[in-house]
């Protein structure tokens, strides 16, 4: 974010560190249309300061997610079951194709946009020949895969948003909280290959 130039490593540190109050309108914010996928990944000496000041129990996975990827195999199970008359026994979900649900064609624009938007951005690369599309999951939104079937095999993680009574916990008074998701959370940081 060269927008944000002004602020130096020095400056962030005085002002994580309190002795240093900040005003809102030095901030500049990111702008959509010129997001850079995995731009996370690009910073990594500052969030190791971040990390190193706060009593979150994550930190050490979310910098080994920024240093190293997401392993999206840890958060697969063995899944044993049928889906949709078809048996399945296996750790990873095989490769399939779906067929559009008939309730897709009013986002036919919808999607083809978003998947043009996160191939110019480099958050997703096209791998082999284009084939089918996703599916809906509900009818008022449309999803770029079939999260029904990948479901079956995700393990079940506890997992809860924080809410605004959380943020008195870790955001300091007289401080101002942002958030860095100007898209999609999961066009910020690499994958590793399935």
């Amino acid at each position: 974010m060269s927008a944000n130039g002004h602020i130096s490593e020095s400056f962030v540190s005085t002002v994580l560190e309190g002795s240093t109050l900040t005003d809102v309108s030095m901030l500049a914010f990111p702008d959509p249309k010129h997001f850079v996928a995995r731009e996370l990944h690009c910073h990594l000496e500052l969030w190791s300061y971040v990390a190193s000041l706060t009593p979150c129990d994550l930190a050490p996975q979310l910098l080994n997610w920024i240093m190293n990827s997401v392993d999206v195999h840890e958060f697969f199970q063995h899944f044993k079951g049928c889906y949709k008359g078809e048996a399945y026994d296996s750790t990873l979900p095989p490769r399939r194709v779906f067929l559009n649900h008939p309730s897709s064609k009013p986002f036919v624009k919808f999607i083809s946009a978003k998947l043009l938007d996160r191939l110019s951005t480099g958050a997703i690369s096209l791998w082999g020949k284009v084939g089918g599309g996703g599916s809906t999951a509900t009818p008022s939104y449309a999803s770029l895969c079939n999260d029904c079937y990948l479901n079956l095999w995700i393990a079940d993680r506890l997992f809860q948003l924080d809410s605004l009574r959380d943020v008195v916990r870790y955001t300091p008074l007289d401080s101002f909280q942002t958030i860095c998701d100007g898209k999609s959370g999961y066009d910020h940081i690499f994958y590793s290959v399935w």
